[in-house]
Protein backbone atom coordinates (compact mmCIF):
# COMPACT_ATOMS: atom_id res chain seq x y z
CA UNK A 1 0.00 0.00 0.00
CA UNK A 2 1.53 3.39 -0.93
CA UNK A 3 2.50 5.36 2.15
CA UNK A 4 1.67 8.75 0.61
CA UNK A 5 -2.11 8.27 0.46
CA UNK A 6 -3.72 11.08 2.51
CA UNK A 7 -5.45 9.76 5.63
CA UNK A 8 -3.12 6.75 6.04
CA UNK A 9 -2.12 6.01 9.63
CA UNK A 10 1.62 6.82 10.00
CA UNK A 11 2.66 3.38 11.37
CA UNK A 12 4.35 0.41 9.79
CA UNK A 13 3.15 -3.17 9.95
CA UNK A 14 -0.50 -4.04 10.34
CA UNK A 15 -1.31 -0.57 11.73
CA UNK A 16 -0.79 0.78 8.22
CA UNK A 17 -4.13 -0.86 7.36
CA UNK A 18 -5.91 1.71 9.56
CA UNK A 19 -7.11 4.66 7.47
CA UNK A 20 -9.75 7.39 7.49
CA UNK A 21 -13.02 6.83 5.66
CA UNK A 22 -11.92 9.35 3.02
CA UNK A 23 -8.67 7.45 2.42
CA UNK A 24 -10.57 4.16 2.33
CA UNK A 25 -12.87 5.63 -0.32
CA UNK A 26 -9.86 6.45 -2.50
CA UNK A 27 -8.43 2.96 -1.96
CA UNK A 28 -11.78 1.45 -2.95
CA UNK A 29 -12.01 3.55 -6.16
CA UNK A 30 -8.45 2.59 -7.10
CA UNK A 31 -9.22 -1.11 -6.55
CA UNK A 32 -12.36 -0.84 -8.69
CA UNK A 33 -10.36 0.75 -11.51
CA UNK A 34 -8.02 -2.26 -11.38
CA UNK A 35 -10.93 -4.70 -11.60
CA UNK A 36 -10.71 -5.96 -8.01
CA UNK A 37 -13.89 -7.20 -6.31
CA UNK A 38 -14.32 -5.25 -3.06
CA UNK A 39 -16.09 -6.74 -0.03
CA UNK A 40 -17.30 -4.66 2.93
CA UNK A 41 -18.05 -5.72 6.49
CA UNK A 42 -19.40 -3.29 9.06
CA UNK A 43 -20.12 -3.58 12.78
CA UNK A 44 -19.16 -2.62 16.31
CA UNK A 45 -16.41 -5.27 16.63
CA UNK A 46 -15.84 -4.39 20.25
CA UNK A 47 -13.34 -7.20 20.83
CA UNK A 48 -12.62 -10.10 18.53
CA UNK A 49 -14.11 -13.53 19.24
CA UNK A 50 -14.59 -16.76 17.25
CA UNK A 51 -17.83 -15.59 15.63
CA UNK A 52 -16.20 -12.45 14.25
CA UNK A 53 -13.34 -14.49 12.83
CA UNK A 54 -15.68 -16.95 11.09
CA UNK A 55 -17.65 -14.06 9.60
CA UNK A 56 -14.59 -12.18 8.33
CA UNK A 57 -12.92 -15.28 6.93
CA UNK A 58 -16.05 -16.11 4.95
CA UNK A 59 -16.41 -12.53 3.75
CA UNK A 60 -12.79 -12.40 2.58
CA UNK A 61 -13.46 -15.33 0.24
CA UNK A 62 -16.23 -13.44 -1.57
CA UNK A 63 -13.85 -11.06 -3.35
CA UNK A 64 -10.31 -9.77 -3.80
CA UNK A 65 -10.19 -7.11 -1.07
CA UNK A 66 -11.84 -7.04 2.37
CA UNK A 67 -12.65 -3.58 3.71
CA UNK A 68 -14.02 -3.20 7.25
CA UNK A 69 -15.66 -0.22 8.88
CA UNK A 70 -16.51 0.03 12.57
CA UNK A 71 -19.04 2.18 14.38
CA UNK A 72 -17.66 5.03 16.44
CA UNK A 73 -19.35 6.07 19.68
CA UNK A 74 -22.63 7.89 19.05
CA UNK A 75 -25.37 9.46 21.15
CA UNK A 76 -27.25 6.13 20.88
CA UNK A 77 -24.39 3.82 21.73
CA UNK A 78 -20.97 4.01 23.39
CA UNK A 79 -18.44 1.19 23.39
CA UNK A 80 -16.55 0.01 26.46
CA UNK A 81 -13.57 -0.57 24.16
CA UNK A 82 -11.80 2.48 22.64
CA UNK A 83 -12.18 2.86 18.89
CA UNK A 84 -8.39 2.81 18.47
CA UNK A 85 -8.21 -0.62 20.13
CA UNK A 86 -11.03 -1.99 17.97
CA UNK A 87 -9.32 -0.72 14.82
CA UNK A 88 -6.03 -2.35 15.80
CA UNK A 89 -7.74 -5.67 16.64
CA UNK A 90 -9.19 -5.82 13.13
CA UNK A 91 -6.08 -4.55 11.37
CA UNK A 92 -4.06 -7.34 13.00
CA UNK A 93 -6.12 -9.97 11.14
CA UNK A 94 -4.50 -11.20 7.94
CA UNK A 95 -7.80 -11.46 6.04
CA UNK A 96 -8.58 -7.73 6.57
CA UNK A 97 -7.01 -5.42 3.98
CA UNK A 98 -8.06 -2.02 5.37
CA UNK A 99 -10.18 -0.71 8.24
CA UNK A 100 -11.72 2.64 9.10
CA UNK A 101 -14.21 4.04 11.61
CA UNK A 102 -17.45 5.88 10.86
CA UNK A 103 -19.85 7.82 13.12
CA UNK A 104 -22.77 5.56 12.16
CA UNK A 105 -24.16 2.32 13.62
CA UNK A 106 -25.47 0.99 10.31
CA UNK A 107 -23.48 0.50 7.10
CA UNK A 108 -25.27 3.06 4.89
CA UNK A 109 -22.61 5.76 5.20
CA UNK A 110 -19.82 3.24 4.50
CA UNK A 111 -21.72 1.92 1.45
CA UNK A 112 -22.20 5.43 0.07
CA UNK A 113 -18.52 6.30 0.53
CA UNK A 114 -16.96 3.05 -0.67
CA UNK A 115 -19.54 1.62 -3.10
CA UNK A 116 -18.35 -1.96 -2.48
CA UNK A 117 -19.29 -4.76 -4.83
CA UNK A 118 -20.52 -6.80 -1.86
CA UNK A 119 -21.71 -6.08 1.69
CA UNK A 120 -21.52 -9.15 3.93
CA UNK A 121 -23.81 -9.34 6.95
CA UNK A 122 -24.43 -12.12 9.46
CA UNK A 123 -27.37 -14.44 8.92
CA UNK A 124 -29.33 -12.69 11.70
CA UNK A 125 -29.81 -9.73 9.33
CA UNK A 126 -32.21 -11.94 7.37
CA UNK A 127 -34.54 -12.24 10.36
CA UNK A 128 -34.37 -10.11 13.49
CA UNK A 129 -32.40 -7.27 11.85
CA UNK A 130 -34.18 -7.43 8.51
CA UNK A 131 -35.30 -3.78 8.51
CA UNK A 132 -31.72 -2.56 8.84
CA UNK A 133 -30.61 -4.97 6.11
CA UNK A 134 -33.35 -3.66 3.80
CA UNK A 135 -32.09 -0.07 4.23
CA UNK A 136 -28.55 -1.16 3.47
CA UNK A 137 -29.73 -3.23 0.49
CA UNK A 138 -31.52 -0.16 -0.91
CA UNK A 139 -28.29 1.85 -0.64
CA UNK A 140 -26.39 -0.93 -2.44
CA UNK A 141 -29.08 -0.97 -5.12
CA UNK A 142 -28.30 2.61 -6.13
CA UNK A 143 -25.26 1.40 -8.03
CA UNK A 144 -25.74 -2.39 -8.34
CA UNK A 145 -24.02 -3.61 -5.17
CA UNK A 146 -24.90 -7.00 -3.65
CA UNK A 147 -25.88 -8.03 -0.11
CA UNK A 148 -24.70 -11.46 1.09
CA UNK A 149 -25.23 -13.24 4.41
CA UNK A 150 -22.37 -15.20 5.96
CA UNK A 151 -23.07 -18.62 7.49
CA UNK A 152 -20.82 -17.75 10.43
CA UNK A 153 -22.00 -15.51 13.27
CA UNK A 154 -21.18 -11.85 12.79
CA UNK A 155 -22.66 -10.52 15.97
CA UNK A 156 -22.12 -12.65 19.03
CA UNK A 157 -21.88 -9.70 21.36
CA UNK A 158 -18.74 -8.81 23.32
CA UNK A 159 -15.60 -10.79 22.91
CA UNK A 160 -12.90 -11.76 25.31
CA UNK A 161 -11.50 -8.32 25.93
CA UNK A 162 -8.06 -9.88 25.60
CA UNK A 163 -6.57 -6.92 23.73
CA UNK A 164 -7.37 -4.37 26.38
CA UNK A 165 -4.60 -3.08 28.64
CA UNK A 166 -5.41 -4.95 31.82
CA UNK A 167 -2.09 -4.92 33.55
CA UNK A 168 -1.16 -8.46 32.53
CA UNK A 169 -4.56 -10.00 33.29
CA UNK A 170 -5.33 -13.18 31.35
CA UNK A 171 -7.72 -13.39 28.41
CA UNK A 172 -10.51 -14.89 30.51
CA UNK A 173 -10.01 -12.22 33.17
CA UNK A 174 -10.29 -9.57 30.48
CA UNK A 175 -13.48 -11.20 29.18
CA UNK A 176 -14.88 -11.25 32.70
CA UNK A 177 -14.11 -7.56 33.24
CA UNK A 178 -15.74 -6.66 29.93
CA UNK A 179 -18.95 -8.44 30.93
CA UNK A 180 -18.90 -6.86 34.39
CA UNK A 181 -18.52 -3.37 32.94
CA UNK A 182 -21.10 -3.90 30.20
CA UNK A 183 -23.80 -4.86 32.67
CA UNK A 184 -22.65 -2.84 35.67
CA UNK A 185 -22.30 -6.04 37.70
CA UNK A 186 -21.38 -5.33 41.30
CA UNK A 187 -18.96 -7.70 43.02
CA UNK A 188 -20.96 -7.23 46.21
CA UNK A 189 -24.08 -8.50 44.42
CA UNK A 190 -22.23 -11.55 43.09
CA UNK A 191 -21.27 -12.28 46.70
CA UNK A 192 -24.91 -11.87 47.76
CA UNK A 193 -26.01 -14.30 45.08
CA UNK A 194 -23.43 -16.85 46.23
CA UNK A 195 -24.50 -16.42 49.84
CA UNK A 196 -28.10 -16.89 48.75
CA UNK A 197 -27.37 -20.44 47.56
CA UNK A 198 -27.60 -21.68 51.15
CA UNK A 199 -31.21 -20.55 51.45
CA UNK A 200 -32.44 -22.42 48.38
CA UNK A 201 -34.30 -25.69 48.04
CA UNK A 202 -33.99 -27.42 44.66
CA UNK A 203 -35.32 -30.55 42.97
CA UNK A 204 -33.29 -32.20 40.22
CA UNK A 205 -35.15 -34.58 37.92
CA UNK A 206 -33.38 -36.81 35.43
CA UNK A 207 -31.45 -39.88 34.39
CA UNK A 208 -28.75 -41.30 36.64
CA UNK A 209 -25.52 -42.47 35.02
CA UNK A 210 -22.70 -44.40 36.66
CA UNK A 211 -19.38 -43.51 35.04
CA UNK A 212 -16.72 -46.21 35.29
CA UNK A 213 -13.08 -45.51 34.46
CA UNK A 214 -10.95 -48.58 33.79
CA UNK A 215 -7.28 -47.62 33.87
CA UNK A 216 -5.23 -50.03 31.78
CA UNK A 217 -1.68 -50.82 30.77
CA UNK A 218 -1.27 -50.95 27.01
CA UNK A 219 0.39 -54.22 26.02
CA UNK A 220 0.56 -53.54 22.29
CA UNK A 221 -1.15 -54.78 19.15
CA UNK A 222 -2.70 -58.23 18.91
CA UNK A 223 -0.87 -60.68 16.66
CA UNK A 224 -4.18 -62.15 15.47
CA UNK A 225 -6.26 -59.02 14.83
CA UNK A 226 -5.59 -55.28 14.33
CA UNK A 227 -6.69 -54.39 17.87
CA UNK A 228 -4.99 -52.87 20.89
CA UNK A 229 -4.43 -55.23 23.81
CA UNK A 230 -4.67 -53.77 27.34
CA UNK A 231 -4.48 -55.11 30.90
CA UNK A 232 -6.95 -53.51 33.40
CA UNK A 233 -5.05 -52.11 36.37
CA UNK A 234 -7.63 -50.23 38.46
CA UNK A 235 -11.20 -48.97 38.33
CA UNK A 236 -12.98 -45.84 39.61
CA UNK A 237 -16.73 -45.36 39.73
CA UNK A 238 -18.56 -42.02 39.87
CA UNK A 239 -22.27 -41.31 40.11
CA UNK A 240 -23.08 -38.90 37.32
CA UNK A 241 -25.89 -37.75 35.05
CA UNK A 242 -28.64 -35.83 36.82
CA UNK A 243 -27.46 -37.23 40.16
CA UNK A 244 -24.24 -35.21 39.99
CA UNK A 245 -26.25 -32.06 39.23
CA UNK A 246 -28.11 -32.66 42.52
CA UNK A 247 -24.76 -33.17 44.27
CA UNK A 248 -23.38 -29.96 42.79
CA UNK A 249 -26.44 -28.10 44.11
CA UNK A 250 -25.91 -29.56 47.59
CA UNK A 251 -22.15 -28.89 47.57
CA UNK A 252 -22.83 -25.29 46.54
CA UNK A 253 -25.04 -24.83 49.60
CA UNK A 254 -28.63 -25.61 48.61
CA UNK A 255 -30.94 -28.24 50.06
CA UNK A 256 -31.15 -30.74 47.22
CA UNK A 257 -33.72 -33.40 46.24
CA UNK A 258 -33.05 -35.93 43.50
CA UNK A 259 -35.84 -37.69 41.59
CA UNK A 260 -35.06 -40.55 39.23
CA UNK A 261 -35.62 -44.18 38.24
CA UNK A 262 -32.90 -46.83 38.63
CA UNK A 263 -32.66 -50.43 37.59
CA UNK A 264 -33.34 -53.14 40.18
CA UNK A 265 -29.72 -54.26 39.99
CA UNK A 266 -26.39 -54.12 41.79
CA UNK A 267 -25.45 -50.83 40.12
CA UNK A 268 -28.73 -49.30 41.27
CA UNK A 269 -27.96 -50.45 44.80
CA UNK A 270 -24.52 -48.84 44.52
CA UNK A 271 -26.19 -45.56 43.58
CA UNK A 272 -28.63 -45.76 46.51
CA UNK A 273 -25.81 -46.43 48.97
CA UNK A 274 -23.82 -43.56 47.47
CA UNK A 275 -26.85 -41.27 47.78
CA UNK A 276 -27.14 -41.95 51.49
CA UNK A 277 -23.66 -40.49 52.06
CA UNK A 278 -23.66 -37.26 50.03
CA UNK A 279 -26.32 -35.13 51.71
CA UNK A 280 -28.80 -35.21 48.82
CA UNK A 281 -32.35 -36.40 49.53
CA UNK A 282 -32.87 -39.28 47.09
CA UNK A 283 -36.38 -40.04 45.80
CA UNK A 284 -35.53 -42.88 43.43
CA UNK A 285 -37.83 -45.57 42.06
CA UNK A 286 -36.90 -49.04 40.80
CA UNK A 287 -37.67 -50.47 37.36
CA UNK A 288 -36.80 -54.14 36.98
CA UNK A 289 -37.24 -53.91 33.19
CA UNK A 290 -34.21 -51.67 32.63
CA UNK A 291 -30.60 -51.57 33.81
CA UNK A 292 -29.12 -48.68 35.72
CA UNK A 293 -27.23 -46.74 33.06
CA UNK A 294 -23.47 -47.42 33.09
CA UNK A 295 -20.83 -45.87 30.85
CA UNK A 296 -17.46 -47.61 30.94
CA UNK A 297 -14.40 -45.80 29.70
CA UNK A 298 -11.14 -47.66 29.04
CA UNK A 299 -8.01 -45.51 29.39
CA UNK A 300 -4.31 -46.19 28.81
CA UNK A 301 -1.51 -43.69 29.10
CA UNK A 302 -3.99 -40.96 29.93
CA UNK A 303 -5.88 -41.49 26.66
CA UNK A 304 -9.43 -42.79 26.27
CA UNK A 305 -9.49 -45.89 24.09
CA UNK A 306 -13.11 -47.00 24.17
CA UNK A 307 -16.48 -46.33 25.80
CA UNK A 308 -19.08 -49.04 26.40
CA UNK A 309 -22.62 -48.01 27.42
CA UNK A 310 -25.20 -50.19 29.16
CA UNK A 311 -28.55 -48.41 28.91
CA UNK A 312 -32.18 -48.19 27.81
CA UNK A 313 -33.52 -45.17 25.89
CA UNK A 314 -37.26 -45.83 26.10
CA UNK A 315 -39.49 -43.66 28.32
CA UNK A 316 -40.38 -44.95 31.78
CA UNK A 317 -43.87 -46.43 32.20
CA UNK A 318 -46.90 -44.25 32.91
CA UNK A 319 -47.18 -45.75 36.41
CA UNK A 320 -43.60 -44.85 37.26
CA UNK A 321 -44.09 -41.39 35.73
CA UNK A 322 -47.16 -40.84 37.93
CA UNK A 323 -45.25 -41.91 41.03
CA UNK A 324 -42.27 -39.70 40.21
CA UNK A 325 -44.46 -36.65 39.58
CA UNK A 326 -46.34 -37.25 42.84
CA UNK A 327 -43.01 -37.21 44.64
CA UNK A 328 -42.16 -33.80 43.20
CA UNK A 329 -45.69 -32.61 44.00
CA UNK A 330 -45.15 -33.40 47.67
CA UNK A 331 -42.22 -30.96 47.94
CA UNK A 332 -43.13 -28.37 45.31
CA UNK A 333 -44.43 -25.91 47.90
CA UNK A 334 -40.97 -25.74 49.48
CA UNK A 335 -38.97 -25.45 46.26
CA UNK A 336 -37.27 -22.41 44.75
CA UNK A 337 -36.00 -24.25 41.70
CA UNK A 338 -36.51 -27.33 39.53
CA UNK A 339 -33.64 -28.50 37.32
CA UNK A 340 -34.57 -30.92 34.52
CA UNK A 341 -31.31 -32.72 33.76
CA UNK A 342 -32.38 -34.72 30.74
CA UNK A 343 -29.96 -37.27 29.27
CA UNK A 344 -32.69 -38.72 27.01
CA UNK A 345 -32.63 -42.17 28.63
CA UNK A 346 -36.31 -42.17 29.58
CA UNK A 347 -36.74 -40.62 33.03
CA UNK A 348 -37.73 -37.21 31.66
CA UNK A 349 -40.53 -38.68 29.57
CA UNK A 350 -43.04 -36.31 27.92
CA UNK A 351 -45.48 -36.98 30.77
CA UNK A 352 -42.86 -36.27 33.46
CA UNK A 353 -41.49 -33.22 31.65
CA UNK A 354 -44.81 -31.54 30.90
CA UNK A 355 -46.44 -32.23 34.25
CA UNK A 356 -43.49 -31.08 36.36
CA UNK A 357 -42.99 -27.92 34.30
CA UNK A 358 -46.71 -27.12 34.63
CA UNK A 359 -46.53 -27.83 38.37
CA UNK A 360 -43.58 -25.46 38.74
CA UNK A 361 -45.37 -22.68 36.82
CA UNK A 362 -48.44 -23.13 39.01
CA UNK A 363 -46.30 -22.62 42.14
CA UNK A 364 -44.09 -19.87 40.65
CA UNK A 365 -40.98 -22.03 40.85
CA UNK A 366 -38.10 -21.44 38.42
CA UNK A 367 -37.32 -24.20 35.92
CA UNK A 368 -34.04 -24.71 34.10
CA UNK A 369 -33.07 -27.59 31.81
CA UNK A 370 -30.34 -29.24 29.83
CA UNK A 371 -30.88 -31.99 27.25
CA UNK A 372 -27.97 -34.14 26.21
CA UNK A 373 -28.17 -35.47 22.69
CA UNK A 374 -24.57 -36.32 21.84
CA UNK A 375 -25.37 -39.91 20.86
CA UNK A 376 -29.12 -39.86 21.50
CA UNK A 377 -31.96 -38.61 19.33
CA UNK A 378 -33.37 -35.62 21.22
CA UNK A 379 -33.94 -31.87 21.04
CA UNK A 380 -33.47 -29.09 23.58
CA UNK A 381 -36.52 -27.38 22.05
CA UNK A 382 -38.83 -29.81 23.85
CA UNK A 383 -38.54 -27.61 26.97
CA UNK A 384 -40.76 -24.57 26.44
CA UNK A 385 -41.65 -21.55 28.52
CA UNK A 386 -38.95 -22.11 31.15
CA UNK A 387 -36.23 -19.89 32.57
CA UNK A 388 -33.08 -21.32 30.98
CA UNK A 389 -31.74 -24.04 28.70
CA UNK A 390 -28.01 -24.72 28.23
CA UNK A 391 -27.32 -26.69 25.01
CA UNK A 392 -24.00 -27.16 23.29
CA UNK A 393 -23.61 -25.53 19.87
CA UNK A 394 -24.27 -28.90 18.20
CA UNK A 395 -27.40 -29.52 20.30
CA UNK A 396 -28.75 -26.04 19.53
CA UNK A 397 -28.15 -26.55 15.80
CA UNK A 398 -29.69 -30.03 15.83
CA UNK A 399 -32.84 -28.70 17.45
CA UNK A 400 -33.34 -26.38 14.46
CA UNK A 401 -31.92 -28.74 11.79
CA UNK A 402 -29.44 -25.99 10.90
CA UNK A 403 -25.74 -26.81 10.83
CA UNK A 404 -24.68 -23.73 8.83
CA UNK A 405 -26.52 -20.70 10.23
CA UNK A 406 -24.89 -18.00 12.34
CA UNK A 407 -24.93 -18.69 16.06
CA UNK A 408 -26.70 -15.44 16.88
CA UNK A 409 -29.51 -16.41 14.53
CA UNK A 410 -29.57 -19.96 15.96
CA UNK A 411 -29.93 -18.59 19.48
CA UNK A 412 -32.61 -16.09 18.55
CA UNK A 413 -34.65 -18.70 16.70
CA UNK A 414 -34.33 -21.17 19.56
CA UNK A 415 -35.61 -18.57 22.03
CA UNK A 416 -38.44 -17.67 19.68
CA UNK A 417 -39.42 -21.31 19.11
CA UNK A 418 -39.40 -22.25 22.80
CA UNK A 419 -40.51 -19.05 24.53
CA UNK A 420 -37.76 -19.58 27.12
CA UNK A 421 -36.43 -16.53 28.96
CA UNK A 422 -32.69 -17.11 28.67
CA UNK A 423 -30.29 -19.32 26.74
CA UNK A 424 -26.64 -20.30 27.11
CA UNK A 425 -24.95 -22.02 24.17
CA UNK A 426 -21.85 -23.90 25.32
CA UNK A 427 -18.86 -23.67 22.97
CA UNK A 428 -16.53 -26.05 24.81
CA UNK A 429 -13.04 -24.62 25.16
CA UNK A 430 -14.20 -21.44 23.37
CA UNK A 431 -16.55 -20.45 26.19
CA UNK A 432 -20.22 -19.44 26.22
CA UNK A 433 -22.75 -17.45 24.22
CA UNK A 434 -25.33 -15.87 26.49
CA UNK A 435 -28.77 -14.79 25.24
CA UNK A 436 -31.22 -12.71 27.27
CA UNK A 437 -34.54 -12.56 25.47
CA UNK A 438 -36.36 -9.26 25.18
CA UNK A 439 -40.05 -10.03 24.90
CA UNK A 440 -42.85 -7.62 23.95
CA UNK A 441 -46.42 -8.87 24.37
CA UNK A 442 -45.31 -12.47 24.06
CA UNK A 443 -43.22 -11.83 20.92
CA UNK A 444 -39.42 -11.98 20.89
CA UNK A 445 -38.36 -8.49 19.78
CA UNK A 446 -34.63 -8.95 20.28
CA UNK A 447 -32.09 -10.60 22.55
CA UNK A 448 -29.11 -9.19 24.40
CA UNK A 449 -26.22 -11.44 23.39
CA UNK A 450 -22.82 -11.67 25.06
CA UNK A 451 -19.73 -13.82 24.70
CA UNK A 452 -17.69 -15.12 27.63
CA UNK A 453 -14.44 -17.02 27.20
CA UNK A 454 -13.80 -20.23 29.11
CA UNK A 455 -12.22 -19.66 32.53
CA UNK A 456 -10.39 -23.01 32.43
CA UNK A 457 -6.60 -22.84 32.76
CA UNK A 458 -6.26 -26.55 32.04
CA UNK A 459 -8.58 -29.37 30.92
CA UNK A 460 -7.95 -32.85 32.33
CA UNK A 461 -11.45 -34.25 31.75
CA UNK A 462 -14.19 -32.20 30.05
CA UNK A 463 -16.91 -34.62 31.17
CA UNK A 464 -19.18 -33.02 33.74
CA UNK A 465 -18.40 -29.39 32.92
CA UNK A 466 -21.93 -28.87 31.60
CA UNK A 467 -23.45 -30.39 34.74
CA UNK A 468 -21.46 -28.05 36.98
CA UNK A 469 -22.41 -25.07 34.81
CA UNK A 470 -26.10 -26.02 34.85
CA UNK A 471 -26.20 -26.35 38.64
CA UNK A 472 -24.35 -23.11 39.38
CA UNK A 473 -26.24 -21.06 36.76
CA UNK A 474 -29.59 -22.37 37.97
CA UNK A 475 -28.87 -21.64 41.62
CA UNK A 476 -27.65 -18.15 40.72
CA UNK A 477 -30.90 -17.34 38.90
CA UNK A 478 -32.94 -18.67 41.83
CA UNK A 479 -30.83 -16.60 44.26
CA UNK A 480 -31.63 -13.35 42.45
CA UNK A 481 -28.86 -13.11 39.87
CA UNK A 482 -29.50 -12.22 36.24
CA UNK A 483 -28.37 -14.43 33.35
CA UNK A 484 -25.03 -12.62 33.02
CA UNK A 485 -24.18 -13.02 36.71
CA UNK A 486 -25.37 -16.63 36.52
CA UNK A 487 -23.14 -17.26 33.51
CA UNK A 488 -20.09 -15.98 35.36
CA UNK A 489 -20.69 -18.34 38.29
CA UNK A 490 -21.56 -21.25 36.00
CA UNK A 491 -18.43 -20.66 33.93
CA UNK A 492 -16.31 -20.66 37.09
CA UNK A 493 -17.89 -23.95 38.24
CA UNK A 494 -17.20 -25.56 34.84
CA UNK A 495 -13.55 -24.40 34.95
CA UNK A 496 -13.13 -26.10 38.32
CA UNK A 497 -14.81 -29.32 37.17
CA UNK A 498 -12.59 -29.89 34.12
CA UNK A 499 -9.50 -29.99 36.34
CA UNK A 500 -10.56 -33.35 37.84
CA UNK A 501 -10.95 -36.79 36.29
CA UNK A 502 -14.52 -37.99 36.82
CA UNK A 503 -17.62 -36.23 38.02
CA UNK A 504 -16.86 -34.65 41.40
CA UNK A 505 -19.14 -31.98 42.98
CA UNK A 506 -17.92 -28.40 43.01
CA UNK A 507 -18.18 -26.84 46.47
CA UNK A 508 -19.13 -23.29 47.26
CA UNK A 509 -15.70 -22.72 48.86
CA UNK A 510 -13.99 -23.83 45.64
CA UNK A 511 -16.27 -21.56 43.61
CA UNK A 512 -15.55 -18.58 45.84
CA UNK A 513 -11.79 -19.24 45.75
CA UNK A 514 -11.65 -19.51 41.95
CA UNK A 515 -13.85 -16.43 41.50
CA UNK A 516 -11.67 -14.43 43.89
CA UNK A 517 -8.57 -15.44 41.94
CA UNK A 518 -10.18 -14.19 38.73
CA UNK A 519 -11.48 -10.95 40.23
CA UNK A 520 -8.52 -9.71 42.27
CA UNK A 521 -6.35 -8.58 39.31
CA UNK A 522 -9.39 -6.92 37.76
CA UNK A 523 -10.15 -4.96 40.90
CA UNK A 524 -6.54 -3.72 40.86
CA UNK A 525 -6.94 -2.64 37.23
CA UNK A 526 -10.22 -0.85 37.93
CA UNK A 527 -8.73 0.96 40.89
Amino acid sequence: MPSDIPGMTPHGGYRSKIVTLEALSRISRDAKARGRRRVLCHGKFEVMHPGHTRHLEWASRQGDMLLVTIAEDTAEWASQVPVETRLENLAALSMVDHVASVPCLDATRSIAALQPDVLVRGIEYRTFRRQLAEREKAELGRYGGELLFSPGSASLGLGSGADRDLGGASAHQASLLTLIERHDIKISHLEEVLTGFSGLEVAVVGDCIVDEYLFCDALGMSAEDPVIVVRPRSKDRFVGGAAIVAEHAHALGARSHYFSVLGADATGEFVREHGSTVGVEYHVLADASRPTTVKQRFLAGGKKLLRVSYLEERPISDNLADELVRGVEEVIGDLDLVIMSDFSYGVNSPQVRDRICALAREHDVRVTADVQCSSQIATVARYKGIDLITPTEREARMSLFDMDGGLTDIGMRLLEQTGNKDLIIKLGENGLLIFKGQWEKGVLADARTEYLTSFADEVRDPMGAGDALLAACSLALAAGGDIFEASILGNVAAAIEVLRVGNVPVTRLQLESKLTGLLEPLLEVKS
